[in-house]
Order: structure tokens, then sequence, then C-alpha cells
């Protein structure tokens, strides 16, 4: 009888918690993310609290002891969540040095619930009517990642250098986070890596998720006056962007201010850390995908390699299109292009097709003569990447700083 009511009280706590999950999805649906994260994982461990005590008291009836102790159970419970919480905190430091299914499951739950996004941080960002969001003007924030920590200070335009860099800069690097530098210090960025190799002022003028459309529109705001080269960093989640900006006439729908706060909060709620987080989200989902295996589904970790290529073609025409139509002056500027493509898994398609397009293309000479390609297949090394995080490490920085500095060189700077 005591055994039944033990389980009554710990199922009608795991009900409660429902309970509480529904209301608040009415009451708060801007923390859905958190308090649903937050209300299964308290369901998940009062469970495992309950299977401990219940495998404990099945050992100690084998053995003609008596009952193992309730309480007793969920103190080892308590243990074992310590030691896996600071485990898997551990892996994610290293996150090289795990398994390959673990490194799935660690960056499933970092990009889900760990991963910082300085453009929907209140303390980093700010909303753009234009251009939905830059960095706000004079910003410091402190990002810090388990593989990283790295500060943010932007300058009067909301990007991230210094204020004497916005006049007259001889370089404008324009990209997302790659350029901007996640998970590395302001200094360690390849713009200013390049500032110090070439003697050249240079421009860090990217921003987080932008594609080449924002990019361009970014742009215009710049003091081009001492231009020499714009160095431009196309990545694969551009194509939607550019996509639209296209299709739209070179105008960006962009989302207004109250959505742009929604972002803001929701990327909030989703970061906030509670105790045993980590090691009760990811057992879940290894429990979760185990049930699914069982049965013969697919699990929400299984290897799906996209090797479509159909895509490229029309991808590199529109980000062409779009760059020939920005305010770049090609007859005075050089365009250096960097194709972050698809890591860790570089390939030339982006660039193999906007060459062809471009020698059979009716773009005027001056643009013709101005662009060129940069290739960073020496980059497709993972020692030159964050095992989880994936962007580009301060050596990753150094030899990007190189390639682009031999390519400049070549031009005769």
């Amino acid at each position: 009888m005591r055994l039944l009511k033990k389980i009554a009280w710990v199922v009608a706590l795991m009900i409660i918690a429902s309970g509480i999950k529904y209301l608040l999805d009415r009451i708060s649906p801007a923390s859905f993310i958190f308090h649903a994260n937050l209300l299964t994982s308290i369901q998940w461990f009062l469970f495992l609290g309950l299977a401990c005590w219940l495998v404990l008291q099945f050992i100690s009836r084998i053995a003609r002891k008596k009952d193992f102790p309730f309480w007793l159970s969920w103190i080892i419970l308590l243990v074992v969540m310590i030691a896996g919480e600071w485990g898997i905190y551990r892996s994610m430091q290293r996150a090289d040095k795990v398994s390959r299914t673990m490194h799935s499951y660690l960056l499933k739950y970092y990009l889900m619930f760990e991963r910082q996004l300085p453009e929907v941080r209140s303390d980093c960002a700010r909303y753009d009517p234009e251009l939905t969001y830059t960095y706000k003007p004079g910003a410091a924030c402190l990002q810090q990642n388990p593989e990283f920590s790295d500060s943010i200070y932007a300058n009067s335009l909301g990007l991230r250098d210094d204020e004497a860099s916005l006049a007259g800069p001889q370089i404008i690097c324009l990209g997302d986070s790659y350029t901007m530098g996640v998970g590395v210090q302001q200094q360690q960025t390849y713009p200013q890596l390049l500032e110090r190799k070439l003697g050249m002022k240079v421009l860090n003028a990217a921003i987080s998720s932008y594609g080449t459309a924002r990019e361009t529109m970014l742009f215009k705001r710049l003091d081009t006056s001492a231009l020499r080269y714009v160095i431009i960093q196309y990545c694969f989640n551009d194509i939607d962007e550019n996509d639209i900006y296209l299709r739209q006439h070179y105008r960006l729908p962009v989302r207004n201010k109250r959505g742009y706060e929604l972002l803001v909060n929701a990327h909030k709620w989703a970061t906030t850390y509670y105790p045993f987080k980590r090691v009760l989200t990811i057992s879940r989902m290894m429990a979760k995908d185990g049930i699914a295996w069982l049965f013969g589904k697919e699990t929400s970790i299984d290897n799906k390699v996209d090797h479509d290529t159909a895509y490229v073609s029309t991808a590199a025409k529109t980000f062409l299109d779009i760059v020939y139509h920005s305010n770049i002056n090609f007859q005075k500027v050089k365009l250096l292009v960097v194709d972050m493509n698809r890591y860790p898994a570089f390939d030339h398609h982006l660039i193999d097709a906007a060459k062809q397009i471009i020698d059979t293309s009716s773009y005027n000479d001056a643009f013709k003569n101005s662009i060129r390609f940069i290739d960073i297949s020496p980059l497709n090394n993972p020692s030159y990447y964050y095992p989880l995080d994936n962007h580009m490490n301060p050596s990753g920085h150094d030899l990007l700083s190189q390639l682009i500095s031999q390519q400049i060189r070549s031009l005769g700077y």
C-alpha cells in the first residue's frame, strides 16, 4: 500500500506540472519555450526519481532486505544529475572528443537552448526599420558559450568596430556572423587582422544573420570616399533573404518593431538556464529517440546528407544580381567574394556557377573586371572551427586574413 501511495504522489505531481504548463501556455505564450521545457524537465525528473526508487526497491526486495528509503533514491538521483550536468558542460567545451551521436545531441541542445545570438539580445542589438536590427550604437555586451567568451563593442553606426574606422575606410567587409566574428575577440576578427597585415583602414560592417540583401542595403550608409576594396562574405543561409529581396524588386519586407521584440523575448526565454537544464533536456531527447528506434521510426538526430545542388545556379544568379545593382562603384572598387558555404564539407559549386554566369551574362565590363572569388579551401579543416558552434576560431580568422591579404597584394594594393 505504501508503494502505491508513493507512486500516486509522484504521478499527481506530474499531472500538476502538466496543468501548470497548460495554464502558462495561455497566460504567458511569450515564455512558452522556457516554461514548456522547464515543466517537461520537472516531469522527467519526477519520472526518473520514481523509476530509480522502484529499481532500488526491487533490488532490495530480491536481497531480502528492508524497503529502500524513498528519500535516499532522490538523493542518489540528485548526485547523478549534478555529475551529469557537469559532464555535459565539459563535453560541450570539448565536443570534438565525444562520439558522433553524442555530438549530435549536444549540437541539437545547443542550437535550441543555449546558443547566444547577439542580433536578438536587448543588450547587444536594437530594432532598425530598414534592416530589422543593427547592433546598439556604443553597445558593450558579453557573449558566453561553453566553448568561448567574446565581447562586442559597437561604434555609432552599430557596427562591431571602432569609431575611427567609419571615416574613409579603404576596405569594407560585409557579411554575417562569420565576418562579424562570433566566438573571437574584436581584435581577432579577420577584418582587424587585415588592417594590421595591410596597413590599410578596414571597416568591419558585418552583422550576424544578414544576407546579401541587407549587407548591400547597409553599405549605402557607409563612407566610401576612400574605398578601394569591398569584401563580401556569402553564406548558404543568405538564399531566402536574397530571393525575397529580388522578388520584391530590390525591396526587403522587414518585421515591425513588435515582431522584432517578440524574437528578442523568445531568445531570452529559450536561453534562460535552470538547474540541471542540460542533463534533463538531453537525456529526455535520448529517451524519446530510443523509443522511436524501438518502433522503427526516425529519430531526431538521423543524419540526412543533402547532396542537392539544383539551387546553386539560382542562388549564384540572385547573389550576383543583388551585388551588381548595389551602390558599389565598380569603376573604382574591387569586389572580393568569400563563400563560407556548407562547412565542414566546402565545395566550389556556388563560385563555379557564379563564374559561369559572369562569363555568359550581360553584366557590364566594370563589374566583370572588378569581381574576384577567393579560394578558401585551406579553411576546410576542423582545427579552424569550434567543434560545437562551428564558427571560426582565432586560427580560422588568422588564416582567412592571410588568404584575403594575399589576394589584395596580388591586385597591386
